[in-house]
């Protein structure tokens, strides 16, 4: 499907720089073959993912009632026991959404196939014109990468900590807004306790997720260095080489399949992210699964 804006541009530009030769047959052609052919690989990638989309998600819902089947069978002393709703509350995170979790990883899965196969072709086409264009692609693509896992790594260390100060913030939470406390609140005087305490547990809540994003932040600049030194390269060879006698048309095409691939690049750097980080969450769901509560049967 991305192979047909790579094309184009070229096509078009071509039959355009024929001046007064340009006809305006060839040009109907290329423009309304465009389009059909779009329409017809758009339509099937469309279909394909619809169709597939709800299958996944009842994937989800399968193991939400795996999930909820034990958690009605387990021995009562759990029903107070904080650290088995910590583990209850993380493996619950892996089910709760359609992007995010058991389902989440199932979706990137039925997708990256198709990305890396396209983007794997995009670059034999790249490399074929100057490696180093291709090379500063990939190191942007793997500094990326190395980010990602560095961020998302020390997020999970915290998970723990998280899953704890959501807790008891939520706690708080409860209590502040339901009436059933208010009169011991109110006899044993006990508002100021509460908002104080519950305040200084938002604070801890935040300065958890703002150690992530300072994380995140700080080698953010090691990311823009080499996307940089990518973009660098791609303009100033592409530009070196037109300047040389390298037609307009395939300096459209090679910008435009670079700019496909770079797209493409992207996409793949998140749908493997996805499937490595939240896989880890899904982890803590199966581990909940087969750990032993005392169920029935």
């Amino acid at each position: 499907y991305p192979f047909f804006s790579v094309v184009l541009p070229k096509l078009l530009i071509d039959e355009l720089s024929k001046g007064l030769y340009a006809q305006l047959e060839n040009i109907l052609k290329i423009v309304v073959g465009y389009f059909l052919l779009t329409s017809i690989f758009g339509f099937i990638k469309t279909f394909v993912a619809s169709h597939a989309y709800p299958r996944i998600t009842r994937l989800r819902i399968d193991y939400i009632k795996d999930m909820f089947d034990k958690i009605v069978n387990v021995e009562y002393k759990y029903m107070e026991d904080a650290t088995f709703f910590e583990k209850n509350g993380r493996a619950m995170e892996a089910t709760n959404s359609n992007d995010n979790g058991i389902e989440g990883v199932y979706h990137k899965l039925f997708e990256t196939p198709a990305v890396a196969l396209t983007a794997a072709v995009l670059m034999l086409f790249i490399g074929r014109l100057n490696i180093f264009i291709l090379l500063g692609l990939i190191l942007n693509v793997i500094v990326t990468m190395w980010i990602s896992r560095k961020t998302h790594n020390f997020q999970y260390s915290k998970k723990e900590e998280l899953s704890r100060g959501h807790r008891r913030k939520d706690y708080y939470y409860r209590t502040t807004y339901d009436f059933g406390y208010g009169k011991d609140i109110r006899i044993y005087d006990l508002k100021d306790r509460v908002l104080n305490n519950y305040k200084r547990e938002i604070e801890a809540y935040v300065n958890m997720h703002r150690q992530i994003k300072n994380k995140e932040y700080k080698l953010g600049f090691l990311g823009l260095i080499t996307l940089l030194i990518s973009d660098g390269l791609t303009y100033g060879i592409l530009i070196m080489k037109t300047v040389r006698g390298m037609p307009i048309s395939d300096f459209s095409m090679y910008l435009t399949a670079i700019l496909s691939l770079l797209i493409l690049i992207k996409t793949l750097i998140e749908n493997i992210s996805v499937i490595i980080n939240e896989g880890l969450y899904v982890y803590d769901f199966f581990l909940f699964m087969d750990r032993d509560y005392g169920e029935k049967g």
